[in-house]
């Protein structure tokens, strides 16, 4: 799968890019949204039991707004910064960078 150094590298990077580090099509995943119907990122299913979840930051007024139909724009999104990745698995979760406290692990303390 993906390494600690593999997904710390793609911090930072504008989505479309981190993507391709990761050999992931961009067309395909959900948008996850924060209450009330405001978007902070995308989540992939790699395989069976095990997704990748993209946060992006939330002062990035051109993806994180509110969509009562929850639809954003996915070419903004591809453009906006990760600050936040999440690697569930049935081996257990990996979180780095900034995730919503919504989003985070029972076992993660958030630092």
């Amino acid at each position: 799968m993906y390494t600690q150094d593999h997904l710390q590298n793609c911090l930072q990077l504008p989505v479309r890019v981190a993507l391709e580090r990761l050999n992931i099509d961009t067309e395909t995943g959900d948008f996850v949204d924060e209450p009330p119907g405001v978007a902070c990122g995308r989540e992939y299913e790699l395989a069976e039991n095990t997704t990748l979840t993209l946060f992006v930051a939330r002062d990035d007024a051109e993806f994180t707004t509110f969509s009562a139909d929850r639809e954003w724009d996915l070419q903004a999104f591809a453009r906006a910064t990760v600050i936040g990745i999440q690697l569930e698995s049935p081996k257990g979760t990996k979180e780095l960078g900034e995730i919503p406290s919504v989003f985070r692990s029972a076992g993660d303390p958030g630092e």
